[in-house]
């Protein structure tokens, strides 16, 4: 079977809180998917085979969900071993929008991988599963929309909302200062207000979004000057890029290409390039 992934927009009065939903299925042709940090908080709805999913690249020293599982923002990345065919359906939250509409501290849910039902009100997680049936539809993602606008919703104040769209749109590629001054508020207050929202500080944010936006400004078949690329970016040097891509990756980035080239192909500019296939 060819993997299937299908992604699914989510209505206009949805997208400040949900990037997208996805159907995906099929069996990957390598042991696990080593995925990096991509600033967005997730929840996955297993439809098929258990999964072990944690920060060991032993699969078998990570926990096992049947079921459902979450993760709020990751700084490291996180290993994901399913236990044969892949089939889930998946949400992707703005961090601060999950904050927005759960209540839950992103604290807490920082580099974790937790059980869905141990999180999400049970009436929701009940209306997700009740559509596995028809998960790869359209209407079964519009249902899902709708499920999450009727959750009330948390009020988020306007400059932490315009400061967290600045570091997004600009894709971290901003000064500490410049955004300090912009939300009008002392460092120490931005940044304790910033973590319960989002997970991390705004420095950590912009460092995962630069270096987000960097991987997907590669044409993964074509050569890639590095230098040229990391200074393009922001980067110092080349030593300082290299450092700041093994502590997001774990790997040096021609590691990483290489591992892409090898393993995914099939995929172009831009696509799921927080995904490093690990044999």
């Amino acid at each position: 079977m060819d993997f299937r992934f299908l992604p699914f927009e989510p209505p206009p009065e949805l997208k400040s809180y949900l990037r997208r939903s996805f159907f995906a299925q099929g069996r990957i042709g390598y042991r696990s998917d080593k995925i990096l940090p991509n600033g967005l908080a997730v929840v996955i709805f297993n439809l098929g085979v258990p999964h072990h999913v944690g920060k060991s690249e032993d699969p078998l020293e990570n926990p096992s969900f049947d079921h459902s599982w979450l993760q709020g923002m990751q700084t490291t990345p996180t290993f994901n071993t399913p236990g044969g065919e892949t089939h889930v359906v998946g949400l992707l939250f703005e961090p601060i929008g999950f904050h927005a509409l759960f209540g839950i501290d992103m604290r807490a849910l920082t580099d974790q991988t937790m059980d869905a039902r141990d999180i999400l009100p049970g009436h929701f997680i009940s209306t997700v599963e009740g559509l596995a049936a028809d998960a790869e539809t359209e209407q079964a993602h519009a249902a899902i929309h709708a499920a999450l606008s009727t959750l009330p919703k948390r009020g988020i104040k306007p400059w932490l909302s315009t400061f967290y769209d600045h570091i997004r749109d600009r894709q971290g590629q901003i000064t500490l200062l410049e955004a300090y001054r912009m939300a009008d508020r002392s460092p120490r207050h931005v940044n304790a207000t910033f973590k319960t929202a989002i997970g991390v500080n705004p420095k950590t944010l912009c460092r995962i979004y630069r270096l987000q936006a960097l991987l997907e400004a590669i044409a993964p078949a074509a050569p890639v000057n590095w230098s040229d690329l990391a200074a393009g970016f922001g980067f110092y040097d080349q030593a300082h890029f290299n450092r700041e891509f093994r502590r997001f990756s774990g790997l040096h980035p021609t590691q990483y290409l290489a591992q892409r080239r090898q393993d995914l192909p099939e995929l172009g500019k831009g696509e799921s390039v927080h995904f490093a296939p690990q044999r």
